[in-house]
């Protein structure tokens, strides 16, 4: 008590008050100085009591705790932390501090242009037709009015302002990838519930990594048509690998999961193979008890018939701490788990009885497990790889001479669509070069 009490008797109220008067203002000041005269009246003896000779040091302590404990004005700038492109058309943003609504959904602030093109892309082609603020108030959605054709693009930001009204030019490198989002089931029945994705991830190794954020309701598994939000990418090969770590997953249901899955279909009768888990020890918000904290494998050998839910399940999750995978070859599927990203071990594996196709639908998968309104869950998936080991060389371009005309064409092979990029943009119109000898 006495190194404080020495501390305050040398620090002079002169200076207490100039440091109220930077801090506070004139005004509030003198509202302060009204509470001191009272406080005079009241208190004398009180401070003389504590060995205080000054009458004046319940101010002083009052003007130090108000001037540390008042923030200065904030002058800086939101800033982009980071931003990505889950499907070429959605882009997650996501700024360092709290937004102006209005500034923040101003399509005007927007812009995007091309970095990993071989030629320019007029920006114009692909305007951002909507911007929504999220909940959070520091991460914004935008969309293209149709998917950029190239795996990354710039986002320019301009004067999106904070609460306090700061900006500056601002912007991310945005990577941009093929995955696609869809409520598997009946949407609007089971799921009752519309699932959704943010992503706002940066490119590690050419694959999503960090900020898959998804909403999801849904039934989930069981029986013979399934209920969830997948978020996937189409695969043509006969072997895959495909891995992912869940950072957390919101307890709706004791039973909510989420989690990898490689699908025949789109169907909700589909074959599948699935390892999801389970939310932590704790309370379930639909009270059906605590969350399991298990990993559960799945598969559905025919379609439309009953899904299987393998028993040798492991208990008790180190969810800050755990990676799992799903592997094919062939008709055989492997599910395994790692705690150190080095030593895996195997869940389950599973050979189905006739062959799936090479194309197949790989990704997450989560639901709620609960499919009355209010109880969607909310799963972050901090990785997401799909290792690329099918060989694949894109379409063939074929030229056909048709006096007068040279016809171009491609393929396209395994079914899968492709289309041509050009400036400037074509339409269903004809379009007539003529081209000489030299």
């Amino acid at each position: 008590m006495e190194p404080f009490r020495t501390f305050v008797r040398h620090s002079g109220i002169a200076l207490v008050v100039q440091i109220q008067r930077l801090v506070l203002g004139a005004r509030v000041l003198d509202m302060a100085m009204k509470t001191q005269r009272f406080a005079r009246l009241r208190s004398r003896k009180f401070f003389r009591n504590l060995g205080f000779s000054n009458p004046n040091i319940w101010f002083c302590l009052l003007a130090y705790s108000t001037a540390f404990s008042l923030q200065a004005a904030d002058t800086n700038p939101p800033v982009v932390v980071s931003a990505g492109c889950f499907d070429g058309q959605t882009i997650g943003v996501c700024f360092s501090e709290a937004l102006d609504p209005v500034s923040a959904t101003n399509l005007a602030n927007y812009h995007i242009f091309d970095t990993g093109t071989w030629f320019r892309l007029a920006s114009t082609n692909f305007p951002i037709v909507e911007a929504s603020l999220r909940p959070d108030q520091r991460s914004v959605v935008l969309k293209l009015l149709e998917a950029f054709p190239g795996t990354v693009f710039s986002v320019s930001v301009t004067n999106v302002r904070d609460l306090e009204g700061n900006w500056t030019r601002t912007g991310s490198f945005t990577p941009a990838y093929n995955l696609s989002a869809a409520d598997i089931g009946n949407p609007g029945v089971d799921p009752k519930e519309p699932g959704s994705l943010f992503f706002s991830g940066s490119a590690v190794l050419a694959n999503p990594a960090q900020g898959l954020e998804v909403v999801a309701g849904g039934s989930g598994l069981d029986g013979t048509n399934d209920s969830f939000y997948f978020i996937y990418e189409p695969w043509r090969s006969s072997g895959l690998s495909v891995e992912t770590q869940v950072a957390s997953l919101d307890a709706a249901n004791r039973f909510s999961s989420a989690g990898l899955m490689v699908r025949e279909d789109l169907s909700p009768g589909s074959r599948f193979f699935s390892v999801t888990l389970t939310p932590p020890d704790v309370p379930a918000r639909d009270g059906s008890g605590r969350g399991a904290n298990i990993i559960q494998v799945r598969f559905r050998d025919a379609p439309a018939s009953p899904s299987v839910n393998i028993s040798n399940s492991i208990v008790d999750v180190p969810y800050s701490n755990l990676w799992f995978s799903i592997s094919r070859l062939e008709q055989k599927f492997f599910a395994q788990f790692t705690t150190n990203r080095s030593d895996w071990y195997t869940l389950s594996e599973v050979t189905f009885s006739s062959p799936f196709p090479d194309r197949l639908f790989v990704g997450t998968a989560t639901f709620s497990h609960n499919n009355n309104p209010g109880f969607t869950t909310t799963a972050h998936y901090a990785e997401y790889y799909l290792v690329r080991s099918d060989v694949f060389t894109g379409p063939r371009l074929v030229t056909q001479h048709s006096p007068p005309n040279l016809v171009l064409s491609w393929t396209e092979p395994h079914d899968w669509s492709f289309y041509l990029v050009s400036t400037p943009k074509l339409d269903s119109r004809e379009y007539g070069v003529v081209i000489t000898n030299p």
